[in-house]
């Protein structure tokens, strides 16, 4: 017997999907003519960036900010790796204490880094498990690799790209942009929602290597990782 039948009062759970875009991948953070040519674009990227807010927003994702922001490097005597060693408080009000500091670093990030559409370069030395087509998305602290690892698109970037280090950048496949440039009546559902997850993931991934890397401002990629 259907259990809607055995519990008449059962309702289906209410969808709380919001609408809602987090700042930093706002219209203006993105290098390219969206309020002209390309209100498809937007429109097409749009569900992912409201994706991509919930998964930045989501405990997991705060919690590696949170480790990023507040851990202490430490170096490894043995293995001479260095690593963070994190011992804050796992209570809600600590919780709720830190995620206040990374969400201003956030919001300071935002002033300094972009989105831009590109494509990532192969000159033959790429392994099954490395090919540059095959890359989402890169955090980039500056151009100055521009032209060999990577060129950008040439379908609506503008002109105020900046290669001094003072800005950082997230280039993202451009394979993307031509994906949500088409007709939506040339999209199924399932493409759709595949493609989202995919592009949400990639800049939140993107965005925590920008988060660890949000106060270097010379431009030079040779930073470490303590991850």
């Amino acid at each position: 017997m259907p259990l809607r039948y055995i519990c008449p009062g059962l309702t289906e759970p209410t969808l709380s999907l919001s609408n809602a875009i987090d700042p930093i991948f706002d219209q203006t953070q993105w290098e390219f003519g969206f309020f002209t040519t390309y209100n498809t674009l937007w429109t097409g990227i749009t569900p992912a960036l409201q994706m991509a807010t919930r998964l930045l927003q989501s405990e997991p994702v705060m919690r590696s900010l949170r480790k990023l922001k507040y851990g202490q490097r430490r170096r490894d005597g043995k293995t001479k790796k260095t690593y963070l060693d994190w011992n804050s408080a796992d209570d809600d009000t600590t919780r709720a204490i830190e995620n206040t500091g990374v969400r201003n670093d956030l919001i300071a990030l935002a002033t300094k880094l972009r989105f831009v559409f590109g494509s990532f370069l192969d000159h033959g030395g790429a392994s099954l498990h490395h090919v540059p087509s095959q890359i989402q998305a890169m955090h980039l602290v500056g151009l100055n690799e521009l032209g060999k690892r990577y060129d950008l698109s040439k379908h609506g970037n503008t002109t105020t790209l900046r290669h001094d280090g003072s800005r950082h950048y997230i280039v993202i496949n451009d394979a993307y942009r031509q994906f949500y440039s088409m007709p939506p009546a040339n999209r199924t559902p399932f493409q759709n929602l595949r493609t989202a997850w995919v592009f949400a993931s990639s800049l939140v991934h993107e965005l925590i290597h920008a988060f660890n890397a949000r106060e270097i401002t010379d431009g030079k990629e040779n930073f470490h990782e303590p991850y």
